[in-house]
C-alpha cells in the first residue's frame, strides 16, 4: 500500500514553551503560511484540501489484515495522506498537522503520545523524493513515537504467548499420551514375564535347582541379626503336575533352639492343573544343598510328605501359607567346610516324585460308564 503527498512545504513541530492564551506559536503559524503558498497537484481540490485537513486514517476493515506499519499511530487507523518522519514513523497528514496545532496552544492532546516534543527537533524537517511522487517528511521526537512502539512490542509479545502456550497444550497432551502407551507397554511386558517364567516352571518334571546369587549379603544381614528369608520361583512336578515353591531360612544367632542354622520348606502353590489332580498332595521329596567342588559331596535329606497337613492340601491362595520342611538343615558353619558356596552362589536342589493314592479321588464330576457296565455302582 502506498500514499503520496503533493510538494508542498516540509512541516515543523513547535515546543510547548513560548503558546499561552489558546493562540498559535509562531512555527505554527509559518507552517499554516506555507501550506496557503505550496501549489495544489493536480489531484486536489481546493475543497478536498479543506476537507483533508479534518480527515483520520481509513476506517474500513482489510483481508489480510493490515499490517502495523501502515497504522497511524495517532488515529490507529489505516493511512491516509501518509507522511514519514526522518525517524522512519508514519502519520496520516491530518493527524500529524492537527498535533502540531494542538502542541501549541495546548499541551493535552500530545501527552497521550508521551512528553512534550524537544526543542532539539524544531525546524527538523526535509523533502523526501519517493517512486511515483514526493512525501513530505516531519521530524518526530524518539518520545512522541514510544507508545506506537509499546503497542507493538505488546502485540508481538501476546502473539508468542499465543502461540508457546498452544505448544505447551501440545507437549501437554503427547506426554499424556506417551505415558499411556507407556504403562500399556510395561502391562503387556509383565503378563509376557509371567507367561515365560509360567512355562519355564512346567518344564521341570519334578527337578528344580534354586540359584541363591548374593549369598554374602544375606549372610551379613543373618549376622546382623536381620531375618533373612527367602522363596523360590515356582515349579511344577511334571505336565500336568503339582505346583510347588522352597522356602529358605536362615536363623539369627538369637533363634531360639536353631540359631545359625538353614531352614528348608516346601510350599504347594496354585497351578494350572489344579482341577485335574488328586489332593491332598503325596509324595516323596529329596532336598539338598549341592556341593559345586570335584568331590560332589552334597548335604541331602529325604522326607515324605502327611496328607492329614494343611501344608498338602489344595491351595486356596496363591502360596500356601504352611510349609513341611526342616528347621534346622544344615548349620551355617557346614558351609565352610565344602565348596557349598561358589561365585557368591548357594545351589539348592529338590526332586519331588508325586504318588497317587486310589483312595482319593479326583476332583470334578463323577463319569457313569455307557452300555452294559452302567447298572453298575461303586460301592
Amino acid at each position: 500500500m502506498a500514499f503520496f503527498e503533493s510538494n508542498k512545504g516540509s512541516l515543523e513541530e513547535d515546543s510547548y514553551e513560548g503558546a499561552v492564551g489558546g493562540e498559535l506559536s509562531g512555527c505554527a503559524l509559518a507552517m499554516l503560511e506555507k501550506e496557503k503558498e505550496s501549489p495544489l497537484s493536480p489531484s486536489e481540490s481546493p475543497s478536498t484540501l479543506i476537507n483533508s485537513s479534518s480527515l483520520q486514517g481509513y476506517d474500513v476493515e482489510f483481508d489480510p489484515p493490515l499490517e502495523s506499519k501502515y497504522e497511524c499511530p495517532i488515529c490507529l487507523m489505516a493511512l491516509r495522506n501518509a507522511i514519514q518522519t526522518r525517524c522512519g514513523h508514519r502519520f496520516c497528514k491530518s493527524c500529524i498537522e492537527k498535533s502540531i496545532r494542538l502542541n501549541g496552544t495546548s499541551p493535552k492532546p500530545l501527552r497521550t503520545l508521551g512528553p512534550s516534543i524537544s526543542s532539539e527537533d524544531i525546524g527538523a524537517a526535509a523533502s523526501m523524493p519517493t517512486c511515483g511522487g514526493l512525501r513530505a517528511a516531519v521530524s518526530c521526537s524518539p518520545a512522541a513515537c514510544q507508545p506506537s512502539e509499546v503497542m507493538q512490542m505488546l502485540r508481538e509479545m501476546d502473539g508468542r504467548l499465543v502461540k508457546q502456550n498452544h505448544q505447551l497444550l501440545e507437549l501437554i497432551i503427547s506426554q499424556e499420551t506417551q505415558a499411556g502407551h507407556l504403562a500399556e507397554l510395561r502391562r503387556r511386558v509383565s503378563m509376557l514375564e509371567e507367561t515365560m517364567k509360567e512355562l519355564e516352571a512346567q518344564q521341570c518334571h519334578g527337578i528344580f535347582i534354586w540359584r541363591l546369587k548374593g549369598f554374602s549379603a544375606l549372610m551379613r544381614n543373618q549376622e546382623a541379626g536381620l531375618p533373612v528369608v527367602e522363596h523360590s520361583p515356582g515349579f511344577y512336578t511334571g505336565r500336568p503336575g503339582y505346583k510347588l515353591c522352597l522356602r529358605l531360612h536362615l536363623q539369627t544367632p538369637n533363634a531360639p533352639r536353631c540359631s545359625n542354622y538353614i531352614s528348608l520348606f516346601v510350599h504347594t502353590m496354585q497351578g494350572a492343573f489344579d482341577g485335574q489332580l488328586t489332593w491332598p498332595f503325596q509324595g516323596t521329596i529329596r532336598l539338598a544343598i549341592i556341593d559345586q567342588g570335584p568331590e560332589s559331596q552334597h548335604h541331602m535329606e529325604v522326607m515324605e510328605t502327611k496328607p492329614d497337613l494343611q501344608a498338602f492340601q489344595k491351595p486356596i491362595n496363591p502360596r500356601n501359607p504352611k510349609g513341611f520342611g526342616y528347621v534346622t538343615f544344615m548349620h551355617l558353619q557346614q558351609l565352610n567346610q565344602r565348596a557349598y558356596i561358589k561365585d557368591d552362589t548357594l545351589l539348592i536342589r529338590c526332586e519331588v516324585t508325586p504318588r497317587f493314592d486310589s483312595s482319593f479321588h479326583r476332583e470334578g464330576p463323577v463319569v457313569q460308564p455307557r452300555g452294559p457296565e452302567a447298572s453298575l455302582s461303586r460301592e
